[in-house]
């Protein structure tokens, strides 16, 4: 459900809403996918902010439990 939330705020540009959800639901998450799916939609939130540099360390943590 966090999740969901957090990517449908994404996309209405309601990014500070979307990080404090998806940073809220991230803690429940059991499965590397979906933690990674979590890390993407905060790099997007950041990246809606304008915050490179919060971006990249989450995308970097999405791409280690990719592989």
């Amino acid at each position: 459900m966090y999740l969901i939330n957090g990517k449908t705020l994404n996309s209405k540009k309601n990014y500070k809403k979307a990080l404090l959800i998806l940073q809220s639901g991230v803690d429940f998450v059991i499965d590397d996918e979906m933690e990674a799916g979590f890390y993407l939609e905060i790099a997007k939130a950041y990246r809606g902010l304008g915050k490179v540099k919060e971006e990249q360390k989450y995308i970097q943590k999405a791409k280690k439990l990719k592989s």
